[in-house]
């Protein structure tokens, strides 16, 4: 498996109303910080494509947002001081093991569509008959 990366705004307590408005909504109390690819949520910090990102990002489907070389990414968020930098392995058939490249800590799975606009996990209203709230953790 490929490992996959990109930095995303955080999403916390921080955001005021719209967290206070998100856990009310989503019903997920137990949350202090989304960590997701759903671009609603924690929006890639890299929305715009530059000419230079083209040999240091996936080239598959609208995957555009996730970059090959972490050093090239860590440069170009460098200066950006809240973030969350993810690394993502693309459907892993069991736990992936984390690159050497930095420090990740595994957070969970998530599960968006094909454009990383929402995630079924923590976006969608949730899926009661297929998963409970209890089963998103606290950094989810």
């Amino acid at each position: 498996m490929i490992p996959w990366f990109t930095a995303a705004h955080p999403f916390t307590p921080a955001d005021g109303d719209r967290w206070i408005d998100y856990v009310k909504w989503s019903g997920l109390t137990q949350l202090q910080e989304v960590v997701s690819l759903d671009g609603m949520l924690c929006p890639t910090l890299l929305p715009e494509i530059k000419d230079d990102y083209w040999p240091h990002i996936v080239q598959e489907d609208f995957m555009l947002n996730y970059f090959l070389d972490f050093d090239y990414l860590m440069a170009q968020v460098a200066t950006i001081e809240k973030k969350n930098v993810l690394c993502v392995f693309r459907n892993p058939v069991e736990r992936p093991q984390a690159p050497p490249v930095a420090q990740f800590r595994f957070l969970g799975y998530d599960l968006v569509d094909l454009q990383d606009t929402a995630s079924a996990l923590t976006n969608c209203g949730g899926f009661p008959d297929v998963f409970g709230k209890r089963l998103v953790n606290r950094s989810s």
